[in-house]
């Protein structure tokens, strides 16, 4: 998936490979997953804890969610290329709501999880900030 966008630019692939290449490369992630975890319980967020209840089992739709998730995500960056600070600016935006859920999430039972997950973004967060400024 690291090599898509510098593919894309060097080979200008149509979208079905640019469709198919993110999915091929999360399958090893995927199979990685279940054989070493094999666990597809989420966390609901809280306001949905009501309904929901605390934990939520997606089954295979876990790892279905997974792979399009990789494909979108992938392929969101891509297309946005080339126009000044857009790429920085989706990241930014991405990186933010990453943090407010976890701050948000903190009191909760996977607080270490939490407080990792800031560990990386907090910092990202603040290097995209300043690749944007410099970016505009």
């Amino acid at each position: 998936m690291i090599f898509l966008g510098f593919a894309d630019d060097v080979l200008n692939l149509q979208w079905r490979h640019k469709l198919l290449l993110p999915t091929a490369a999360s399958l090893p992630l995927l199979m990685v997953y279940f054989t070493n975890f094999g666990n597809t319980t989420i966390v609901v967020p809280k306001p949905f804890r009501p309904i929901l209840g605390l934990h939520l089992d997606l089954g295979i739709l876990y790892y279905v969610y997974m792979g399009l998730l990789a494909v979108f995500c992938t392929n969101a960056i891509n297309i946005l290329a080339g126009i000044n600070g857009l790429e920085a600016g989706q990241s930014l935006v991405i990186s933010a709501s990453i943090i407010i859920f976890n701050l948000v999430e903190l009191e909760g039972d996977c607080r270490d999880d939490h407080v990792f997950s800031l560990y990386f973004m907090i910092p990202f967060f603040f290097t995209t900030l300043g690749l944007l400024y410099h970016n505009w």
